[in-house]
């Protein structure tokens, strides 16, 4: 049997493992955080807020155990307690399973590391008490949606033809924009093929893919292999609540470069898709990633306009807001790095002389537009 703890970050997915039962014995078997589908290791962190959670015992008695409850204590990684809340007591029946919810929503404060400790108690003494905890670090981002748990388990075999897709499904919780995605580079691989990432949305109505966005082309280049490549899209997707997004790589080149894969993957949550046969769904994990910044725009700021000129551009880029508030200003490589921050109030100018040819993102609190430097 396997128990998922499905959630956003990465919780439990977790069975406690016993030689034998008592016949008094009650077991804390899994956790989980409510209303989510997928398993992530990491997540971006507005998508961590706000979040219930629910524990599943088995009482295999043949007698009712009462005031049973669950405690989850969050510790961060400076061995403090940032969250220690108590479910309501419930009775479970005999020889049966049941959930207990932990109504009171956990926050995460900021990115880093957390252990989540799921603990039961109850009112008469268990046989096993070893059975009733359950812990797991996890790590919280600010900006990537990572389906795969970062261990390099090698390639699939069907990824034999010259070019083709592979990537994941992920969900949104909250509203906010899709900026970029990356890939890890198998270690087999040659350089010189092309890539460039695909992001869909899934109708569920009709379980079908529609074309959203893409990023640039990118030849892989000899120090990119064993290593992750990350790509912006052209234009930044402003995506809402309970959006069902796929993203995926595209590689074409002739030389067959392949990508890593991770763990197992859950039904109808990976794809491969190629130019014969259609999307075919996945067993393993795509080390393919979905990078999403927290929209934290107000109306006002939605309204904001701006511009820039000349574009293309050579050394002077001139910026105009339309507001006579003070904004900060971002320009991002290709790979997502931030190379140019600055503050700025209604217009003015950004030297941009010592960056390389290429295509960057200006961003001006989270709005975006493309520049050429040439």
């Amino acid at each position: 049997m396997k128990t998922t703890l499905k959630q956003v970050f990465s919780i439990v997915m977790c069975f406690i493992s016993i030689g034998y039962f008592a016949a008094d014995d009650i077991s804390l078997t899994s956790a989980k955080i409510n209303q989510l589908t997928l398993n992530y290791e990491k997540v971006q962190i507005s998508q961590a807020q706000g979040l219930t959670f629910t524990g599943y015992v088995n009482n295999i008695a043949n007698f009712d155990h009462t005031g049973i409850y669950i405690n989850l204590k969050v510790v961060d990684s400076n061995d403090d307690t940032i969250f220690n809340v108590n479910s309501a007591p419930v009775t479970i029946t005999a020889l049966t399973e049941d959930s207990i919810l932990i109504a009171t929503p956990f926050n995460t404060p900021e990115a880093g590391s957390y252990t989540f400790i799921f603990k039961m108690f109850q009112d008469i003494p268990d046989a096993i008490p070893g059975n009733n905890m359950i812990t797991k670090d996890i790590q919280v981002d600010n900006h990537v949606y990572q389906r795969d748990n970062g261990q390099f388990n090698g390639t699939l075999n069907i990824l034999t033809n010259d070019s083709y897709e592979l990537g994941n499904l992920f969900e949104v919780h909250s509203a906010g924009i899709v900026t970029s995605a990356s890939v890890f580079i198998a270690p087999n691989s040659t350089a010189g093929d092309y890539i460039n990432f695909i992001l869909y949305e899934l109708d569920s109505a009709f379980n079908y893919f529609y074309y959203i966005e893409f990023s640039e082309d990118y030849m892989i280049q000899p120090s990119d292999i064993g290593d992750t490549v990350t790509l912006n899209f052209y234009s930044n997707h402003f995506v809402t609540a309970k959006n069902m997004l796929c993203v995926t790589v595209y590689t074409y080149g002739g030389t067959g470069l392949e990508f890593g894969v991770s763990q197992s993957a859950e039904p109808g949550t990976s794809f491969y898709y190629d130019w014969d046969y259609d999307w075919v769904s996945l067993d393993w994990t795509p080390m393919v990633r979905m990078h999403f910044d927290e929209f934290l725009g107000s109306t006002e700021d939605i309204k904001m306009e701006w511009s820039m000129y000349p574009n293309p551009a050579n050394d002077i880029v001139n910026i105009q807001i339309s507001d006579s508030k003070w904004h900060t200003i971002e320009i991002k490589n290709a790979l997502g790095q931030i190379v140019h921050s600055s503050s700025q109030m209604t217009s003015g100018s950004v030297d941009v002389s010592d960056l390389k040819a290429g295509v960057y993102i200006v961003s001006i609190d989270g709005h975006n537009k493309k520049l050429i430097i040439n």
